[in-house]
């Protein structure tokens, strides 16, 4: 769930994201001596893969910044069309530039599995091994929903959460259409952007967010967003701060936040959503300045299958 301050002092931005998943039977087979009890990944090799991948987007202080369908993006993604195809894969591009890897399986009528990353798909080739069922591996459009403020957004249109053409339709800071950038680097493919055309059978996500470190800026709102996450046993992350005109010697006329909050517990969100809303206008009135809370995405928690 996201929602963005506006005004004198401009929104906040709360976004719930909790990963889907699904089980499935065991579907590694042998068709050689090499067992699923002999696999194993190679933490150097992948280690080699992580920092290969990370010269596009490299900045200079270290680490990485690649914002969704950019140059940056763009050569990440034809590595991993190449990369993939070398270990039996194809790869089809959907209409939101979601890109899904698929090696084949002794039974390929059943819907990919989809799990963790290209290492797997080095470990099964070089093993040898033969899936029952298709495995793939995605590489969702826009997941952390940095460039173009909706989070999980390819992901979201293909699970019928988020309506294509709104995806379409939304811009980044700079104006930018998502269609027309996508379009831009050459992504924008022709297969049917949803699960029940396009369907796994059970999808694993090994998640990781990093991000930059936010200063102690002392500010009210920003101070009690994390109030708020400790007292519902939550979390909060203030993840842009955004003031205008921009100028070293102008106190700013409109500042805009975005704050994403999260909890398992739906309800439990709801509320943090609406105290927030509550103490964010107190503040505002106390300071004698306008808010805007705005709600610009959300995601209801989902918990693991019994199995």
């Amino acid at each position: 769930m996201s929602f963005l301050l506006s005004g004198s002092v401009r929104k906040v931005a709360h976004s719930f994201s909790i990963s889907s998943f699904s089980s499935a039977r065991t579907f590694i087979t042998t068709s050689t001596r090499s067992g699923p009890a002999a696999l194993r990944v190679y933490q150097n090799r992948l280690w080699d893969t992580i920092y290969h991948t990370a010269q596009w987007g490299a900045i200079p202080e270290g680490g990485v910044k690649r914002l969704t369908l950019t140059a940056e993006d763009n050569s990440v993604r034809e590595w991993f069309r190449e990369t993939t195809k070398k270990y039996g894969c194809t790869v089809k591009d959907d209409a939101m530039g979601n890109m899904f890897a698929v090696r084949p399986g002794q039974n390929n009528s059943l819907a990919p599995i989809s799990i963790a990353g290209v290492e797997i798909f080095k470990v099964l080739h070089e093993n040898k091994i033969d899936t029952f069922a298709p495995y793939a591996v995605v590489n969702w459009t826009n997941e952390e929903g940095l460039r173009f403020d909706i989070g999980m957004l390819g992901s979201g249109v293909w699970g019928g959460q988020v309506e294509l053409q709104k995806a379409y339709d939304h811009q980044d800071a700079d104006g930018k259409f998502f269609k027309d950038e996508l379009q831009h680097i050459g992504f924008l493919g022709d297969v049917e952007e949803s699960h029940k055309a396009n369907p796994l059978s059970a999808h694993f996500e090994l998640h990781i967010e990093q991000g930059p470190v936010l200063e102690d800026t002392k500010q009210a709102m920003i101070t009690r967003a994390n109030e708020i996450a400790l007292e519902f046993g939550g979390l909060a992350t203030v993840g842009v701060i955004n003031s205008e005109p921009q100028s070293p010697g102008t106190v700013p006329g409109k500042t805009v936040l975005s704050i994403d909050l999260c909890h398992l517990d739906n309800p439990t969100l709801d509320k943090m959503f609406e105290t927030a809303k509550q103490d964010f206008n107190k503040i505002a009135a106390e300071s004698k300045v306008e808010v805007d809370v705005v709600e610009i995405w959300k995601s209801l928690g989902a918990k693991f299958h019994p199995d």
